[in-house]
């Protein structure tokens, strides 16, 4: 009751810049939550209930770390608490990541014509119609660590919530790793069942059986709640189906341009006599 009642104190002050001091939240070992990295942390538009929903649940998932951690280095020998060598590892393919990111962002050096797809689907593609399951779909995906987790869950699973807090939502999904909250966007089933980790057996039952899934896998937490769902014929003459191919051949020539800079690095290292074997 304390905890509440001091947040209730403080809520006035959330969007104030005239505070001349910056308070302390909470204090666990002499570690220190000040009352701004709160605040720059709350999702922009969410009311005032919300907000304090929001701080009340970062205070305590932050005196919970910092409790855990405590524990940790104490137990652990200093040997154990050293992950100098993977936060390098990380670090450098967060680099990499980066910057495959950047000489690709280009779109024009990318663009797709209307010759290569139907290349594409003449090659490739079956031209008889096939039967697929569609799906209206809102789904995030999430880092496990992810504090916003269960309140992203909570509107998402509500359907007079998802449709009125909808901005809301996007706000706090600022830092999934991924989200589609189309509502109106017919998507093929199996392309969330190849990217997802679940499988719906009963597809018929989809909307009763599945209607709401809160799955995680080693890394992400997967919040998906289907809307709709109809089997229809389909070919690869679907607008769905030249978007996939579209967006199928535009990664296959940003894979092709990375390889390219790739080999093209290497072969200048090697001439610079900067690669010692």
């Amino acid at each position: 009751m304390k905890k509440i009642a001091f947040l209730l104190l403080i809520i006035p002050f959330f969007y104030s810049c005239q505070s001349k001091k910056d308070r302390v939240v909470s204090e666990v070992y002499n570690d220190k939550l000040f009352e701004s990295e709160v605040v720059r942390n709350i999702p922009s538009g969410l009311s005032p209930e919300d907000s304090l929903h929001f701080f009340q649940q970062y205070v305590e998932n932050w005196i919970n770390e910092k409790v855990i951690l405590q524990e940790a280095k104490h137990v652990l020998s200093l040997k154990e608490q050293n992950f100098d060598e993977q936060i390098k590892k990380y670090k450098e393919k967060l680099l990499i990541e980066a910057y495959y990111n950047k000489i690709t962002s280009d779109s024009t050096q990318f663009i797709i014509s209307d010759q290569e797809i139907k290349h594409y689907t003449k090659e490739f593609k079956v031209s008889e119609p096939i039967q697929k399951n569609v799906v209206r779909v809102n789904y995030i995906k999430l880092s496990k660590k992810s504090t916003v987790g269960n309140k992203i869950k909570e509107i998402l699973f509500n359907d007079a919530k998802r449709v009125a807090n909808k901005n809301q939502l996007i706000s706090l999904c600022s830092d999934s790793i991924e989200y589609f909250l189309d509502d109106n966007q017919w998507i093929l089933l199996e392309y969330l069942e190849n990217d997802f980790p679940f499988s719906i057996n009963n597809k018929e039952a989809l909307l009763s059986e599945h209607k709401n899934i809160d799955v995680s896998d080693e890394q992400y937490r997967y919040l998906v709640v289907f809307l709709d769902f109809k089997t229809q014929f389909t070919s690869a003459e679907t607008s769905e189906e030249l978007e996939t191919t579209k967006q199928m051949l535009l990664q296959q020539k940003k894979v092709n341009y990375i390889n390219k800079m790739k080999k093209s690095l290497l072969e200048k290292a090697m001439k610079e006599g900067s690669i010692l074997q």
